[in-house]
Formats: C-alpha cells, sequence, structure tokens
C-alpha cells in the first residue's frame, strides 16, 4: 500500500521541515505517507490512515 501511495498518489503536498506527503484513498479511507527523497531512494518518516 506505501509503495503504491508513492509510485500513483492521488493527491501531494509540502509538509513540515520540507517533508513530501502523498495520500491515496482505499476503500472509505485514506493513507497519508510523510517522507523525504534522498536521491533515488525514499526515506519514510511516517504512514498514517484518516
Amino acid at each position: 500500500m506505501v509503495r503504491d501511495t508513492l509510485a500513483n498518489p492521488e493527491q501531494t503536498d509540502a509538509g513540515y521541515k520540507s517533508r513530501l506527503l502523498a495520500y491515496k484513498s482505499l476503500g472509505n479511507r485514506k493513507i497519508k505517507v510523510v517522507y523525504n527523497k534522498e536521491d533515488e531512494r525514499f526515506v519514510i518518516i511516517s504512514v498514517i490512515w484518516d
């Protein structure tokens, strides 16, 4: 789910301290992934269900 959200987000935004946010709806819930991108790698900070 996290990889799919990063690869195909429905919405993206900038977060606190230049962190990146990716959102994706899954059924009646939404997943929010907070991450940084370093070179070609993603560093996941948190994953939150809304």
